[in-house]
């Protein structure tokens, strides 16, 4: 709701600026000039006031959002933790259940009431020891792979070079800072204390 009501003040403001610099060129008489120009110096004075509001509300915003992206990742940190243990004690139980198999200890099917534990052998797989390039040809697959050498698109587009194909967009963005009073004022307060 602040937001909102930020930007629309802001929004106003500037229309209402323009406006009056459009009365200005169209005044008759010095004495409707004076009437704008002061008109026009308390619209910039609110202006400036709307955007320090506005660019303060973003701040606090990218503050919130930065402190709830920290309370995520400590929450995935805890989160992380109990889940690799419990899957840790979920493959012991496998292991333990392989291993007294192989020992002779159980058998390869064991049912319980509701229940029925069986121990089968998976798909064979197979591990690669050496570089693919060394077996013999009938055992290699060769692949292809094409990307997008996307640094050169852009520099062809810089030229006014088209690569059909491809849609190349400059976006724009919203950067927010200090003035440079701003600055000099807290530097000022630095030396003071």
């Amino acid at each position: 709701m602040t937001i909102a009501l930020a930007q629309q003040s802001l929004a106003g403001l500037s229309q209402t600026a323009a406006h009056l610099w459009e009365q200005l060129t169209n005044c008759q008489t010095p004495e409707e000039e004076d009437a704008i120009i002061t008109a026009i110096w308390e619209t910039e004075e609110a202006q400036s006031q709307a955007v320090d509001i506005q660019a303060e509300l973003a701040l606090q915003l990218d503050a919130e959002i930065t402190a709830i992206k920290q309370r995520l990742e400590h929450l995935k940190a805890v989160h992380q933790s109990a889940l690799l243990r419990l899957e840790r004690w979920r493959q012991k139980f496998d292991e333990t259940i392989l291993e007294q198999n192989a020992t002779g200890i159980l058998p390869e099917q064991m049912v319980g009431n509701s229940l029925r534990i069986t121990i089968k052998e998976n798909p064979p797989s197979c591990d690669v020891l050496v570089d693919a390039e060394q077996l013999p040809a009938k055992y290699r697959k060769v692949k292809t792979v094409y990307s997008a050498d996307k640094k050169a698109i852009i520099a062809a587009w810089k030229k006014g070079i088209p690569v059909d194909g491809t849609h190349v967009e400059r976006k724009r963005r919203v950067v927010y800072a200090l003035t440079a009073t701003a600055i000099q004022d807290f530097k000022d307060s630095l030396l003071v204390h």
